[in-house]
């Protein structure tokens, strides 16, 4: 007890030997009691008027030093000051994040946790730098944060944090309300109080990060581009050069497109801008279904999920009839994805992926709640007509387990599954269908013929044999 007396003591007489706490070493009594790694001092002294923010000879902050000592319980201590500057840069050109990064080399998790206790305050800095066009800031915070690698996450989250994450502090708005707006999105709802060329670099510096997501959504469901077209439209072009793939198509919360608003906003050329970045995109989505570049895929799929090329084809029909599994697979977890969209061939993805015999595309399709498998599609043919008329006789399985009609007939010659099939001399899908235990309907077609007639006029003896002997057996010849 004496000891914490005499050490509480020893620290009130290095806060009074000067206003700013200075020692012969030109270092605060804070900063000794840093580098002693004395949480109680350090907890003692920041209740005092010593300079939070006071660099010594090397340029070292206290919370500099906090990371550099890795001292967890001592940094967050310092962190909760409410004048901590988190952006000072020592002599050496570190800041305390990346002094807390070099930690994570020798003891990640314990490296980790400083980082992630830093996080809401280089948030909160870049959204207040973002508000008030104070570019050397961003700057400053920007080059911290890309020293981080991308696996880590941490990018990402400075750079997409929005203001309703940032609790400990005061909103960064222009009614006092949190919008949910990322830095960009600040910047552009408070462009107009800063002088045109200063915020157009703000917003050029802030576009720039690869990690910045376009398809974030504030409160009123605002992307980036639509409150660029909304507050400033001159940024318009920078966003859209910076990101390819930024959802164009985006809704706010009543329902506002960018496109929609430039053109009610009378900016002509913008609009035009936007629409040939429309054309553009839809094309690239499409090339990447073709190549199965899943990476630009998941970039646009949000867009154009549903859109359609020359040909009526959507993604889904495209990548079907390719056989790209991978895209396929993709496309089908999107929840608005049109399953049975046809084509102006009037094949649907599951006619496409029969007539193109990628039997693992057929599967994932019928796995899909929403499929269809009776559409009379190309040519008039359902998915078990085209399967009989090819021979995929494990498509032809796959499908009468799924409850395919098996008597259904085409939409030009009438004829069945059973009849596709014998007249082409699948004798394996023949006996699929009619050995599948459902009731087998023994139709003639539009030219009066049966499944049997069909097989012995393209002298398929032994089909005919097996449908004259199954149709007795069943008193229906």
């Amino acid at each position: 007890m004496y000891f914490n007396f005499l050490k509480a003591v020893v620290i009130l007489l290095l806060i009074t030997v000067s206003s700013t706490g200075h020692t012969q070493s030109n270092e605060t009594s804070l900063m000794i009691a840093i580098a002693d790694g004395d949480l109680e001092a350090v907890n003692m002294l920041l209740n005092t008027n010593v300079d939070i923010n006071f660099q010594d000879s090397r340029g070292n902050t206290p919370l500099i030093l906090g990371a550099m000592l890795g001292n967890e319980e001592i940094f967050k201590s310092i962190l909760d000051h409410q004048d901590v500057d988190v952006s000072i840069k020592s002599d050496n050109g570190l800041t305390a994040l990346l002094y807390a990064k070099l930690l994570r080399r020798k003891d990640f998790e314990r490296g980790q946790r400083m980082v992630d206790l830093l996080k809401p305050h280089l948030s909160y800095e870049l959204h207040r730098a973002s508000m008030y066009g104070l570019n050397d800031l961003i700057e400053n915070i920007l080059t911290q944060i890309r020293y981080w690698d991308a696996r880590d996450g941490d990018v990402s989250e400075i750079i997409n944090s929005k203001d309703t994450e940032q609790s400990g502090y005061e909103p960064i708005s222009h009614d006092g309300i949190r919008t949910g707006n990322t830095p960009i999105m600040t910047a552009l709802s408070f462009g107009t109080q800063v002088p045109k060329a200063i915020h157009m670099e703000t917003i050029k510096l802030l576009a720039e990060p690869p990690s910045i997501d376009f398809s974030v959504q504030n409160n009123y469901g605002r992307t980036v581009l639509i409150m660029a077209t909304t507050y400033n439209p001159d940024a318009v072009p920078i966003i859209l050069s910076k990101n390819s793939d930024v959802n164009i198509n985006a809704r706010d919360n009543e329902g506002n497109t960018a496109l929609g608003i430039a053109m009610e906003l009378g900016h002509e050329d913008i609009a035009n801008t936007i629409t040939s970045t429309i054309s553009s995109q839809r094309n690239n989505f499409f090339e990447a279904v073709k190549r199965s570049d899943i990476e630009t895929v998941n970039k646009l799929v949000g867009t154009y999920i549903n859109n359609t090329d020359s040909d009526g084809n959507t993604a889904l029909i495209e990548a079907s009839r390719r056989g790209n599994t991978r895209v396929v697979r993709r496309l089908l977890s999107h929840p608005n994805v049109r399953v049975n969209e046809q084509n102006s061939s009037d094949n649907t993805a599951l006619t496409a992926a029969v007539i193109g015999n990628h039997s693992g595309i057929v599967q994932l399709l019928l796995e899909h709640p929403r499929i269809r498998l009776n559409i009379l599609a190309g040519q008039g043919r359902n998915a078990l007509m085209w399967a009989a008329f090819l021979g995929e006789i494990d498509v032809v399985n796959m499908l009468i387990d799924k409850g395919a009609n098996l008597n259904m007939q085409d939409r030009f010659l009438g004829n069945t599954a059973l009849m596709f099939a014998a007249e082409s001399g699948k004798d394996d899908v023949v006996k699929a269908i009619i050995n599948s235990g459902q009731y087998i309907e023994n139709h003639r077609n539009r030219s009066r013929q049966s499944a049997e007639m069909l097989a012995q006029r393209r002298q398929y003896d032994d089909i005919a044999s097996l449908l004259n002997n199954f149709f007795r057996s069943q008193g229906r010849r």
